[in-house]
């Protein structure tokens, strides 16, 4: 039997499911060496070092501590290689030898229609996949993706937040009137209008406005500042609450981020002011990795005309969950 894997591929973030195991990291992807010439403990469940095609990588949190070169990839072509460097590291933590799997990824809605077939054709084939670092530290897995099934981000971000595991509506005020749905990710925020639980296709699109933004303008205010960190180690201060030292000085990344992130916020809400008229909207969902970060200041403009919903806890999965539901839905 295949096995099956989702994953939400982002400029920023890699979340993965696969029969309840959640995986995350941080997007980024560096060269790493054949060896290390210090005794580096490399035994933390989330230090990437594998190699694949015959070269070594380090990815997420490993690329960032050790590696001074590391990518986040910004090319709007889904199927380039940062990503299926991405998807072997990722897939090949559930692989055993020989397995076969189903990978279920995302593309954002207004590139679906145009990357699907060449995504499809980029994952899937034969991936053999050493790990030298981590939970699968010596191990080495040969393994093929079958079938890939690219899925637009916007309505899978809706299902994810109406339908819960079992395929029953769990916010049934959703299935009433116009919704949209917002998912805010590192480079775009997806834009998905829903009416009765009906997509509107022509008005599915993305906003060039995220989050990568923010962390720019966090950048520039920390190097006159006197500091210079990669954006990658921005975001990773900001994910864990940790300020950070200049010298001595402590200086809170966090609360400058959050002016960033009210910034952010407005520019989407004058956007969308252009393409709509809020009252249409009985329900409006903040989702993807920044949706929680654009929250306050977005239900303080939208409040009294549309009821904001934004799951904390879950928000930056229901891609991931939606993707899975909707695969099954549609009976694959």
């Amino acid at each position: 039997m295949k096995k099956v894997i989702v994953l939400d591929i982002g400029r920023q973030l890699v979340k993965g499911l696969h029969e309840g195991q959640r995986f995350f990291s941080q997007a980024i992807v560096s060269e790493g060496p054949r060896d290390f010439n210090l005794n580096i403990a490399l035994d933390r469940p989330e230090d990437y070092w594998i190699e694949y095609e015959g070269i070594n990588y380090l990815v997420g949190d490993l690329a960032i501590r050790q590696s001074s070169i590391g990518q986040q990839e910004r090319d709007r072509n889904k199927a380039n290689k940062n990503n299926r460097i991405l998807v072997a590291n990722a897939s090949s933590l559930f692989a055993d030898q020989c397995d076969e799997f189903i990978l279920i990824v995302n593309i954002p809605t207004r590139d679906w229609s145009s990357q699907k077939a060449a995504v499809s054709e980029a994952f899937r084939g034969r991936y053999i996949v050493k790990h030298k670092a981590g939970i699968k530290q010596g191990i080495m897995v040969d393994y093929k993706i079958t079938d890939v099934k690219p899925l637009p981000e916007g309505p899978a971000a809706y299902i994810g937040y109406v339908y819960d595991d079992m395929l029953r509506v769990a916010k049934p005020q959703y299935l009433k009137g116009g919704a949209l749905v917002l998912g805010i990710g590192d480079e775009t925020t997806e834009v998905c209008v829903i009416e009765n639980d009906d997509y509107r296709d022509e008005e599915c699109t993305s906003l060039e406005i995220g989050l990568h933004e923010a962390h720019a303008a966090v950048q520039m205010w920390l190097n006159k500042e006197g500091l210079r960190l990669s954006l990658a180690e921005i975001v990773k201060h900001i994910m864990n609450n940790e300020p950070v030292y200049v010298g001595r000085k402590e200086i809170d990344i966090v609360a400058q981020a959050k002016k960033e992130y009210d910034r952010i916020a407005m520019k989407i809400y004058n956007d969308l002011q252009g393409m709509f008229k809020f009252t249409r909207f009985r329900n409006i969902l903040l989702a993807g990795g920044g949706g929680a970060q654009v929250y306050p200041k977005l239900f303080e403009k939208f409040d009294g005309t549309s009821a904001v919903d934004c799951d904390e806890k879950n928000g930056q999965w229901l891609t991931v969950y939606g993707m899975e539901r909707m695969c099954r839905m549609m009976g694959d």
